[in-house]
């Protein structure tokens, strides 16, 4: 039943327009719930990713908006402009080690439905990047001679590295996280 609605009043006889008005009438129907796609996203490291929420079947559209934290994030809007047809938002993310495990929100609104009633969902990310790698405690590392030389390497990635070795020359000397060379 949505649409515009005219009353129009005209002369007798010639019927001319004497007086119109019109309404636009909207049905207000409360939005489906947001639903989240990919449903358990992983994204790699420096290449751009996209989530989107879909809400069907409110009249009007709903608005639909994403949030990091309780900062709001500017996404691409899709109309569906019926019932029949989901509203989507799409957020396009440039995945980074700080945005791994990031808890993103997603909100649905209409009018049908007072402003403190917005339905939500979330949805964590998952970063894979590249290892970074520190090796410390200092270096260059100065010993004294009969002094023990103490070093660790430690490596940060998502997925976590399977082993970490510590060389010379090209020959493995251990594959643990610290290596000590004694005297």
């Amino acid at each position: 039943d949505n649409g515009q609605f005219e009353c129009k009043i005209k002369e007798a006889g010639n019927g001319a327009e004497i007086k119109s008005q019109s309404y636009v009438v909207t049905i207000l129907i409360p939005p489906g719930p947001p639903m989240i796609t990919p449903l358990n996203p992983v994204a790699k490291e420096g290449e751009p990713f996209e989530l989107s929420c879909s809400s069907q079947g409110g009249s009007p559209d709903p608005i639909i908006q994403w949030f990091l934290d309780n900062t709001p994030l500017e996404g691409q809007m899709t109309r569906g402009g019926t019932r029949d047809k989901p509203t989507i938002n799409t957020l396009t993310i440039e995945p980074s080690l700080e945005l791994d495990r990031a808890i993103y929100r997603c909100t649905v609104w209409n009018r049908a439905i007072r402003d403190d009633k917005k339905l939500e969902t979330i949805v964590p990310l998952t970063v894979h990047y590249k290892p970074r790698v520190t090796v410390g405690p200092y270096n260059p590392l100065k010993v004294s001679v009969d002094g023990n030389a103490e070093m660790s390497c430690n490596v940060e990635a998502n997925p976590p590295v399977r082993s970490i070795r510590w060389m010379k020359n090209g020959q493995i000397l251990t594959n643990t996280n610290n290596h000590t060379i004694i005297r």
